[in-house]
């Protein structure tokens, strides 16, 4: 019976795992005042190559609790950051720079499960055209 007493306590002091949610969702290139600048959310979304941000509103409760955002490039798993979510909801974002192709942004919650994705297209960055020389004379 003090075995069973002992067990019951250990398992009552462990933290409740976090309900998180993703409220809101989008890709841009720049973070003004915690907002997306021109952000992007559709499946239409287009960027150019170079640094990338998922931006997000997190929700957890009760917090703390962790996301994880998977970058997946032509379909293979490229990298993945850890976001902390401190508060009851959060604006938070992670950078990824990205190259030319078909790419996804997954939002995972700890156990790994899937809370949001943006699938996106990375266009080439236009080349500059050399200026004219001058003319001598």
């Amino acid at each position: 019976a003090v075995m069973a007493a002992a067990a019951a306590s250990t398992t009552a002091q462990a933290a409740p795992a976090a309900v998180v949610r993703v409220e809101k969702a989008a890709l841009c290139t720049a973070i003004q005042d915690l907002e997306p600048v021109d952000p992007q959310t559709g499946p239409e979304a287009r960027v150019v190559a170079g640094p990338v941000c998922l931006w997000l509103v997190v929700s957890a409760k009760p917090p703390p609790a962790t996301v994880r955002v998977a970058w997946h490039a032509g379909g293979k798993k490229v990298s993945e950051t850890q976001l902390r979510v401190r508060r009851p909801r959060v604006r938070t974002w992670a950078w990824k720079t990205v190259w030319p192709g078909r790419w996804k942004a997954e939002v995972l919650d700890d156990s790994g499960a899937p809370l949001a994705s943006l699938e996106f297209e990375v266009a080439p960055k236009p080349r500059l055209s050399p200026a004219p020389f001058p003319k001598p004379g």
